[in-house]
């Protein structure tokens, strides 16, 4: 079935042509097919296709040699002719939520490449060659069927930021330890059973995401990424975190949930830094007195576990704003919780308590609080509203 070119943007291109414009927008225009017209265009620089129904890319977008921008995000495209590689200006690539199968060799003759997206598509593997693209900065390979890397994908030295979540891969890439620029790893949800001792070499990097994944431990080098500042680890079968983990100075928050955990090291509870911390979901018996270093703390979540109480030295965490502790064995809470003048939301339904300190009633912010589902000694659960006597009422 041949689909007609829409009369406004046969008109947008013949406009282009007539005043010389160096940018040209298409995008959303239910374009199945592109006209010939748009390849006399040769001194475009910005070219935007997205979010069209385009399955192929004509090797007329050769001709397009000043182009320093192309973005073919939301299409069809399910191959790229070779003729993308003659696109030498080229340094934003966008090409994610399409249907492509494999890349040209080509591809990697875009050596001044800044940003590329080929996030969300059927890749089963990278060109070869990948790594002459070594102006890259930021990569997107997110929702793809990677199983593994290229041995010169270690060689994109300026690489800061990379995605290769939901993928395929079982073994930690030794490549990505060579990136040494990284600033931000995001490889979450794939297969993951271990990592590389190697990922020491990442020293810049801020920002790591290895949730979703299989690991049961971590190694020991994962502590000398000193400007760590945001570590995510949930969703894993972890037993034990290594101790190394306290040499995370600027650690600020920290996802734990989920996994396997029965004890935590005492290294952590120095990390004093730490904003937002969540174990819901392990076998933790007991929560060391160490929590009272985290003074920064906003948001603090321990959710079903087997906590019997909490140590008298979170009082020293003013700072929170949101403490859940729902699904545990509570039978009591500190007092000082009282001195939580910025607390927005207290979850304790699913313990065993059977009253809470009173000026908890009175704080300012208190914007929730669940007390609903309190279980007796012998296991039975009992819906007394317990909060009657303040201004926010339990939640069912």
């Amino acid at each position: 079935m041949k689909h007609t070119i829409p009369k406004g943007v046969i008109a947008q291109i013949q406009n282009a042509k007539k005043y010389g414009e160096t940018e040209l927008y298409l995008s959303g225009e239910g374009l199945h097919s592109l006209p010939d017209e748009l390849w006399e265009l040769t001194q475009l620089q910005h070219l935007s296709l997205d979010d069209n129904q385009l399955t192929s890319i004509p090797k007329g977008i050769g001709k397009l040699t000043k182009l320093k921008t192309l973005d073919l995000d939301g299409n069809d495209i399910s191959f790229l002719p070779k003729e993308i590689g003659l696109l030498k200006a080229l340094t934003h690539l966008k090409l994610s939520h399409n249907k492509l199968i494999q890349l040209p060799d080509e591809i990697c003759e875009l050596t001044e490449l800044y940003y590329l997206d080929l996030g969300d598509n059927m890749l089963h593997e990278l060109p070869q060659n990948i790594g002459k693209l070594t102006q890259l900065n930021r990569l997107s390979l997110y929702f793809n069927h990677l199983t593994k890397l290229p041995a010169t994908f270690g060689e994109l030295f300026l690489l800061t930021k990379l995605r290769i979540n939901n993928n395929d891969l079982v073994d930690f890439p030794e490549e990505i330890c060579n990136l040494q620029n990284l600033a931000e790893l995001d490889i979450h949800k794939n297969d993951l059973i271990s990592i590389s001792p190697n990922i020491k070499k990442l020293t810049r990097l801020t920002e790591l995401n290895l949730c979703r994944n299989k690991l049961t431990e971590l190694p020991n080098e994962i502590g000398e990424l000193k400007q760590l500042v945001d570590l995510r680890l949930n969703d894993n079968r972890l037993t034990s975190v290594p101790k190394e983990i306290g040499g995370l100075t600027q650690l600020a928050h920290l996802s734990l949930h989920d996994n396997l955990l029965s004890e935590l090291p005492e290294e952590l509870w120095k990390l004093n830094q730490m904003i937002t911390l969540s174990l819901d979901h392990n076998e933790m018996s007991t929560l060391s007195s160490g929590i009272g270093n985290m003074k920064w703390l906003t948001t603090f979540s321990i959710c079903s576990n087997k906590l019997k109480e909490i140590p008298k030295e979170i009082e020293n965490c003013t700072m929170l704003e949101d403490l859940m502790l729902t699904d545990n064995d509570l039978t009591e809470l500190p007092k000082g919780v009282e001195k939580f003048s910025q607390l927005r939301g207290l979850y304790l339904n699913g313990n065993m308590l059977t009253d809470v300190p009173k000026g908890i009633y009175g704080l300012r912010y208190m914007g929730k609080f669940k007390l609903y589902g309190q279980r007796s000694h012998n296991g039975e659960q009992h819906h007394d509203d317990v909060s009657k006597h303040g201004s926010c009422t339990a939640e069912n």
